[in-house]
């Protein structure tokens, strides 16, 4: 089965096939020679043995039922019969192979705090190159090798070899002497006898179906077996097997022999050695009654006495050797245990038998719940001595004083679901006493997973753990004892003991990866610890080893594998190649979000300062370092995805934090490679170096020099990466502190700042980069990235600030950009390169070259750090907004900045990529003519330009035109704002309008840029009535522009007239009998103009009075010493004199005033004679009152505030007269009281309200009249009136508003007001009635004459 046609020759001899010649005695092979007849007596006959082994186990590649060898027909190969090896090893005798140092080669597989797993190197090609050939395997400590047995082959090598072939003095490699098996038989099994000559141990090896033994008194002697020829070993059978018995196990009880466990509940006893000691096969069966005898040790049995059969075997084990004598006990699976004693030349005799059953019942049934105690399966499975039965049981002593501890291995099985307990109990030939039970709750397998394999127990000296041996599976359970104090006395007590420790060892699920057999490993020393050794198919041998503490820990978190280990286990070493363990198994036990948070970031940083015990704390490759880091932080994200998701979305980004540092971190080490290959041999230190020196140590770990820590940049980058943000802040800190000691030329000074620019775009280049491509990795796929600029466009809410958007880092980024950028401008002259001393001119153009890439990079950090504000609980932290604010109008103008600089060194091309990248149009459309006007001066220095040139050059120039053109298809509106403000600017409007006008794909972005500016609206209503012809929308933006505050009189009427005719155009567009809609439609311009006239007559109404002035100040003075004197002045209204102050001065500026404004000069001027010719005289004088109602009705005033200044008007005109005097009648007739009555302004006032009622009969109008007791019970200073005015104004209003209306109280009440009104009232409404009647006939009178 094993070829050696793909293994290497097992030793250095080997017979090469030959031309065939008859035999002659020199060439035939020699025999060995007969042995010279010797005593039994060996020399250890007369020696106590030390136990040998007792818990070496021969397990097979198993395909049906307990050890008994049966391999599975579906991974069975087999190579029918028996051939003659291609090569023959002859070997001499060789000494035994101690256990070299453990670790020696080996692969670990797992470790933690408890036990280490590693991987012996050590393993045959044959067995390597076809994993999923079925052998059995034995291991023996005391010899230091491992067997493997198929159906025709035996392979024995030194398992503790570090070579991970065993070299050829270590492999044997034979074909077995026995005759050919089918795939479904049973594999052979094995076992190693003891050395009996020179230091090499024997072999025996036994056919489990047929019973055919076959035996070497060494292995040497067993490879050099040659098919075809006799055996070199000496072969025999087991007499009497019945039919379908197969032998399921062979164990070692040397000096007496051996045992064999057969499958119908028979123990027989195999001896390889007669009485006079020479090799003969001996078989008896281990019957209780005793009375019948094996036949001989050649023979076989006749027949089967009833003793011989028993329950099925659970364990046999051997115990203390005597001078040819052997102690054996045999368990079986429903508790029965027998003592025998057997000797290799004398009949073998049980000591005792006793049933354990009962009592290790009893035992267990209290930890079963009342519902399960009746309905369970018990067996026994194992069982080993705990320590060495011969301190207790001598031979010769009566059986009733035979005493000694066991640990058995038991299972109750319910409902298909099997629990293991580990039972500690000491066994006498009258009783048993149960210790103590463990029970095993780390693994519970189903019945189904235990068919093809019993589990086994192993207990390693001295005594302090033990191993339970799973087909896949090895649970380490910890036997230490609590150590005697009063604490753990009353733990004890209080039941409140912590569980000793246990855990599972699986094997990955759906592989071939079952164990083959096992042997324990004692402990010899400190630096030995106790193990258990597996033979593991399809993988080779591992060892675990147990490395807990030997006394039990009284504290719950000491006995139990945090779960940061488990993580550990799972990202270190779960995730190697080839590793059978599956250590990445979810646990049964749940864990908290914050529990699983402080394992992760725990072991994050740990990977990042390389302070974990899994990463190395050196290595020769510093990139191999960080890559194996990298590694580690990836697999730790991958297995909290998969194992403990789904994760907090904080931890996720702080894990990718780390990682991004990380990637930082090797992308600086690769640019510090460059630095130091291309550093000259005279300058001593790179930057990075100098920079170290001088950084804190609260930012570095301090090196250690007396440890050989000298290398400062590898020390930090092995330590440090966890703060590297603090490196890359001091990368421009660090200037100042090199500069300040003043050793370093303007070489170096150049050098040192080129690197640092060089260190700073990578390592945030890398962070970035990351982030961006690892973020789904992370399982922030979900998150909104930009993917123009790789940062996220929200949900920074509930992040705290990322590392790379700190306000440290971000503003010294800055200041390294800076600083780059005026050293290179400051070098960028080729007179002032390559000197002696000076910085090369190549170090500069890499500067310039590398500026874009950097102020991109500082953009991204600028940007992010801006929407990281923007999101923040501003109501908590008010200073977040601000300085969002600030960072907003200071970036946008530092970036454009920096665009212009660089396209000053001559990279226009790579400024206008930038202002392109981050979409800024505004410098694009400067970048876009810089690079015209470079282009141009370029052309101009040179000397006469050739036709090529010209060429060239309107080349070059159409190129950039195109591009020009092409970014209103590529950025639409956003470019052509920008594009069409500079041209606006720059007072190109014309050339614009013309533009647009012929070009059907910049008409509408015109038209749409110059309707969203209102500043543009003078020019927007000419490009919508040229070249969109729309006077709809033309006289929408006339109308803004009207109604805007502060324009000049005259251009707001202008603007209202073209208003009114583009109206009129547009009606007459849509219309085809506009008549009735131009009414319609030019009403509120007619209303306008009608407000805009007024202002005029009351403009030209003050002109003549002022005169000459100086300056507007000066006409402002003199029209408030004319028009304000009398009603406003001498201090009886200040607050309204200021008003009437404020209207004079805009009206004497020629400013369109408001409506509300415009009421206040009218009702509060001095009522003053026109001045200029009376044929120019405007009619203000005696109409003041009537014009401020009108305005009323013309304004557009907010509905609000016309009662509040219907009220106030009203007031006005009646105050403006002295009714108490004008109610003294005395000595005045009725002609001179009415005359008197009709020039007050309340009277006339009424005269012109009714005039315009009689002239707008069936209108609506906002002019009211108002009695005096209604003005009296209104609100004199209303809300809405307030909203004018300033707070501190309000006040002051106020009481000046108080002080009329407590004049007209007066003239109420003194002046019998209320009762002159109502005559008044009817007296103007008779005037009217007149004036109409006089009308009427003079119209009729024209109409006779005509």
């Amino acid at each position: 089965m094993f070829s050696t046609e793909s293994a290497p020759p097992s030793h250095g001899h080997s017979l090469r096939p030959k031309r065939s010649r008859r035999a002659g005695s020199d060439d035939s092979l020699k025999l060995p020679r007969a042995k010279r007849r010797r005593s039994a007596l060996r020399r250890d006959t007369f020696e106590p043995l030390s136990d040998l082994s007792p818990n070496e186990v021969a397990v097979s590649s198993n395909g049906s039922i307990l050890m008994n060898g049966h391999a599975p027909e579906d991974k069975y190969e087999h190579d029918g019969a028996l051939a003659a090896p291609k090569e023959l090893t002859l070997r001499a005798a060789k000494k035994g192979e101690k256990r070299t140092e453990r670790g020696s080669g080996a692969v670990t597989l797992s470790s933690n705090d408890f036990y280490n797993v590693e991987h012996l190197p050590a393993l045959p090609e044959q067995i390597r190159s076809r994993p999923t050939i079925p052998y059995s395997s034995t291991i023996s400590l005391e010899h230091g090798y491992a067997l493997a047995l198929t159906h025709s082959e035996a392979l024995i090598w030194s398992y503790n070899s570090s070579a991970t072939t065993p070299s050829t003095k270590d492999l044997f490699s034979f074909k077995l002497p026995f005759p050919p098996s089918g795939p479904t038989q049973p594999l052979p099994l094995g076992a190693f006898a003891a050395r009996s000559v020179g230091s090499e141990p024997g072999l025996v090896v036994v056919t489990p179906d047929k019973g055919r033994v076959v035996y070497w008194e060494t292995i040497t002697n067993a490879s050099s077996f040659l098919p075809g020829q006799p055996s070199t070993g000496v072969q025999g059978s087991v007499p009497g097997m019945f039919s379908g018995e197969t032998i399921k196990d062979i164990i070692n009880a040397e000096p007496a022999g051996f045992i064999l466990v057969l499958s119908h509940g028979r123990v027989a006893h195999l001896t390889v050695k007669d009485q006079l000691g020479r090799p003969a096969i001996g078989v008896q069966f281990l019957r209780k009654s005793g009375g019948a005898n094996s036949g001989g040790f050649f023979g076989g049995l006749r027949y089967i006495v009833a003793g011989d059969r028993r329950e099925s075997v659970a364990a046999v084990r051997s115990g203390t050797a005597t001078k040819g004598q052997r102690d054996v006990v045999i368990v079986t699976e429903q508790g029965g245990l027998e003592h025998w004693s057997t000797h290799l030349n004398i009949a073998d005799s049980l000591r005792f038998e006793v049933n354990l059953k009962e009592d290790l019942l009893g035992a267990l049934i209290h930890n079963l719940p009342d519902d399960l105690k009746n309905d369970f399966r018990f067996k026994v499975l194992d069982f080993v001595f705990v320590e060495s039965p011969a301190k207790s049981c001598e031979l010769g002593q009566i059986n009733s004083q035979i005493s000694y501890p066991i640990l058995l291995l038991a299972s109750l099985m319910h409902h298909n679901t099997s629990t293991f307990y580990i039972i500690e109990a000491n066994v006498s030939a009258q009783c048993s006493d149960i210790i103590v039970v463990h029970p095993i709750s780390c693994y519970k397998p189903q019945a189904s997973d235990l068919t093809r394999f019993q589990p086994r127990l192993c207990v390693p000296k001295p005594g302090q753990v033990a191993f339970v041996v799973f087909e896949t599976a090895i649970v380490i359970f910890s036997l230490a004892k609590a150590k005697e104090s009063p604490s753990s006395q009353l733990l004890m007590e209080g039941q409140r003991l912590p569980e000793p420790f246990q855990d599972c060892i699986k094997f990955q699920n759906e592989t071939i990866y079952r164990v083959l057999g096992f042997v324990s490993e004692d402990k010899e020393s400190q630096d030995r610890k106790p193990s258990c050794v597996l033979a593991v198919q399809g993988f080779g041998i591992i060892r675990v080893a147990s490395i807990a503490s030997a006394m039990r820990s009284e504290e719950p978190e000491e006995v139990k594998i945090t779960l940061k280990s488990r993580i550990e286990q799972a990202i270190f070493y779960g995730t190697l190649r080839q590793n059978p363990l599956d250590l990445t198994r979810a646990e049964k036990q749940t864990f908290s979000s914050e529990e699983i948070e402080e394992a992760a970031l725990s072991i994050s940083h740990e990977i990042l300062s390389s302070s974990s015990k899994y990463v190395p704390k050196a290595s020769p490759s510093l990139d191999q370092h960080l890559k194996l880091r990298a590694k580690a932080l990836e697999d730790l994200v991958l297995h909290l995805q998969k194992y403990y998701g789904p994760l907090p979305r904080l931890l996720k980004w702080k894990l990718l934090w780390g990682a991004e540092k990380l990637a930082a971190a090797q992308a600086m080490w690769k640019v510090q490679e460059d630095i130091m290959r291309r550093k000259p041999k005279d300058r001593k230190e790179t930057y990075w170096e100098q920079l170290l020196f001088f950084m804190a140590s609260d930012y570095r770990t301090e090196a250690d020099e007396s440890k050989g820590e000298t290398d400062l940049v590898r020390l930090f980058l092995t330590k440090d990466v966890y703060r590297i943000e603090f490196l890359l802040d001091w990368l421009h800190e660090g200037h100042k502190e090199v500069k300040e000691d003043d050793f370093l030329s303007e070489y170096e000074m150049v050098e040192n700042i080129r690197e640092s620019s060089d260190l700073w775009i990578a390592g945030f280049e890398a962070a970035y980069r990351l982030r961006e491509d690892t973020a789904p990795l992370y399982g922030l796929g979900d998150e909104i990235f930009d993917p123009q600029h790789g940062i996220l466009k929200s949900g920074y809410k509930d992040l705290p600030e990322a590392w790379t958007i700190v306000e440290r880092t971000v503003r010294l980024g800055e200041c390294l950009l800076q600083l780059v950028y005026d050293t290179t401008h400051e070098w960028w002259g080729l007179s002032k390169t390559g000197g002696a001393g000076k910085p090369s001119r190549k170090t500069v153009i890499h500067m310039a070259h590398a500026m874009p890439k950097q102020l991109d990079l500082h953009q991204r950090m600028f940007a992010e750090r801006h929407a990281w504000l923007m999101e923040q609980d501003h109501e908590e932290n008010p200073k977040h907004l601000d300085q969002a604010k600030k960072m907003l109008r200071w970036g946008q103008k530092s970036r454009r900045d920096y665009f212009y600089k660089i396209a000053r060194l001559g990279l226009v091309q790579e400024a206008i990529d930038l202002a392109e990248h981050w979409k800024d149009m505004k410098a694009l459309v400067d970048l876009d003519l810089e690079a015209r006007q470079q282009l141009i001066e370029r052309t101009k220095e040179g000397p006469e330009p050739s036709e090529r040139d010209v060429k060239k050059f309107e080349q070059d120039l159409q190129s950039i035109k195109n591009r020009t053109e092409g970014y209103f298809a590529k950025y639409g509106s956003a470019w052509a704002q920008a594009y069409f403000n500079k041209m606006t600017i720059d007072g190109e409007l014309g050339s614009l309008l013309a533009e647009a006008e012929t070009d059907e794909k910049k008409q509408p972005l015109l038209t749409r840029f110059l309707r969203q500016n209102p500043g543009y609206q003078k020019i927007s209503w000419i490009n919508d009535v040229i070249g969109e012809e729309d006077f709809g929308n033309a006289a929408k933006t006339l109308e803004s522009l009207a109604t805007k505050k502060g324009d000049d009189l005259w251009i707001k009427k202008t603007e209202l007239c073209l208003a009114k005719l583009t109206n009129i155009a547009a009606v007459e567009t849509n219309q085809k009998d506009p008549r009735k809609e131009v009414r319609i439609s030019t009403k509120k311009f007619d209303d306008r103009l009608a407000l805009l006239d007024i202002q005029a007559r009351v403009q030209a109404h003050m002109l003549p009075s002022i005169g000459p002035v100086i300056d507007d100040a000066g006409a402002r003075q003199v029209a408030l010493e004319t028009f304000g004197r009398r009603v406003v002045g001498e201090k009886r209204y200040p607050a309204l004199k200021a008003l009437l102050n404020d209207g004079l001065g805009l009206l004497l500026c020629r400013k369109a005033v408001s409506a509300q404004r415009l009421v206040d000069i009218l009702t509060l001027m001095d009522p003053v004679e026109y001045q200029g010719p009376e044929e120019n005289d405007p009619q203000i004088l005696g109409h003041e009152f009537w014009l401020a109602l009108e305005v009323l009705q013309l304004g557009e005033i907010d509905p609000s505030m016309v009662e509040g200044l219907t009220h106030i008007i009203w007031r006005r005109a009646m105050i403006r007269d002295d009714w108490v005097s004008l109610n003294d009648t005395t000595e005045k007739n009725d002609e001179k009281v009415t005359a008197e009555m009709t020039k007050t302004s309340l009277f006339k006032t009424l005269v012109a309200w009714f005039e315009h009622v009689q002239h707008h009969r069936g209108e609506a109008s906002n002019i009211k009249l108002l009695g005096p007791s209604q003005i009296l019970e209104a609100e004199v200073f209303p809300l809405s009136l307030r909203k004018r005015f300033r707070e501190t104004e309000i006040e002051l209003v106020l009481r000046d508003l108080e002080a009329e209306n407590e004049v007209l109280k007066r003239h109420v009440e003194k002046g019998r007001l209320e009762l002159h009104y109502g005559g008044l009232l009817k007296m103007a409404q008779a005037t009217v009635r007149a004036q109409a009647d006089r009308a009427g006939d003079e119209a009729a009178e024209k109409a006779e004459k005509a």
